[in-house]
């Protein structure tokens, strides 16, 4: 194969993961974006006490909400919730984020990359103190 066939190939294979990493949330249902975040989430902490998902026991209400996952990261206990891009700047996010941002514990909020401006944007309007965005790149 000539160099320029070797460069073709090349850029061709760049411009396909890239658009499958862009256009991931076009062709992935919400519930399922959700469903990656969490099951990444998990993989994450140091210890999962609980999660809403298959495998951990469910997690207990912290002041009359259920979070996604209760874990232990660096010998604390935090409170992860997932949002997807249409579950920002919703009414049950907002309580979700005023009721485990003021537990006692440290509360983190994972999102995909694309709305992860929005997910900050929208805690500073609501006022929301203690709470940490985190987002995978690829999702």
């Amino acid at each position: 194969m000539g160099d320029y066939m070797k460069k073709t190939k090349k850029i061709i294979q760049s411009l396909i993961k890239y658009l499958k990493v862009s256009c991931f949330n076009l062709v992935m249902p919400t519930d399922e974006i959700h469903k990656k975040l969490l099951k990444r989430v998990t993989e994450r902490v140091d210890k999962v006490i609980s999660a809403d998902i298959n495998g951990y026991p469910k997690p207990e209400s912290i002041n009359n909400m259920i979070p996604d996952v209760v874990g232990i990261i660096d010998g604390e206990k935090i409170i992860i919730e997932i949002e997807t891009c249409d579950s920002i700047d919703t009414e049950h996010t907002k309580e979700q984020y005023t009721a485990f941002s003021t537990a006692g514990y440290k509360f983190r909020v994972y999102t995909p990359k694309d709305c992860s401006n929005k997910a900050l944007a929208v805690a500073k309007k609501w006022e929301i103190k203690n709470i940490a965005f985190y987002y995978f790149k690829d999702i």
